[in-house]
């Protein structure tokens, strides 16, 4: 099918990801509503176990072309597993959102190498990368009323042997993050 003047090809909102196993999920969710019982008061929505993730790039609204090099370079990448401790929560007002990270001090080096692998690579392909520092963590909730008492949670051990090409999907019950692809981490 060829495509005429005034007809843009469909698009998909895609970003890169940490997707460990659904129990890992559900410990955390656990964890952080342990510590902070006003996720369900309020209006306050905790992020369904399936959303849990932790992006490792945004890639934004592309193409199927431009998917296909983000799969490419995905496919290249040869990084270890990994683990991820998770002891910390987060709350940024101005979004009215919770978040859970590790010890920024204590991060994974295998982390930021598989971070600056798909920055590298991506340059190649049609996407514009954020230009921030990068800054992992895993969005708990949204529209809170206020953060939660203290930063520290009990540690959360999220192993990581994969990494996923994941979509954002709108819905009218919300926002969904199908699995589309994933990749092992299994170099050195």
């Amino acid at each position: 099918m060829s495509l005429t003047a005034g007809h843009k090809p469909p698009r998909r909102r895609l970003f890169l990801a940490l997707y460990p196993l659904l129990a890992q999920r559900r410990r955390l969710a656990n964890v952080v509503k342990e510590h902070c019982p006003e996720l369900n008061a309020g209006g306050a929505g905790a992020v369904p176990c399936d959303n849990l993730h932790i992006t490792l790039v945004f890639l934004g609204s592309v193409t199927a072309e431009t998917q296909a090099c983000i799969e490419q370079v995905a496919a290249s990448v040869v990084m270890p597993a990994f683990s991820l401790r998770l002891d910390r929560l987060g709350y940024w007002p101005r979004k009215r959102m919770l978040w859970a990270m590790p010890d920024p001090m204590a991060l994974p080096g295998a982390l930021s190498a598989l971070v600056e692998s798909l920055y590298r690579g991506l340059a190649s392909c049609d996407v514009s990368l954020e230009q921030r520092a990068y800054r992992p963590h895993v969005t708990m909730a949204r529209k809170l009323a206020r953060g939660p008492r203290g930063g520290h949670i009990e540690a959360v051990e999220w192993t990581l042997n994969e990494f996923a090409l994941m979509e954002s999907v709108s819905t009218p019950e919300g926002v969904r993050y199908p699995l589309l692809r994933s990749w092992p981490l299994t170099g050195a």
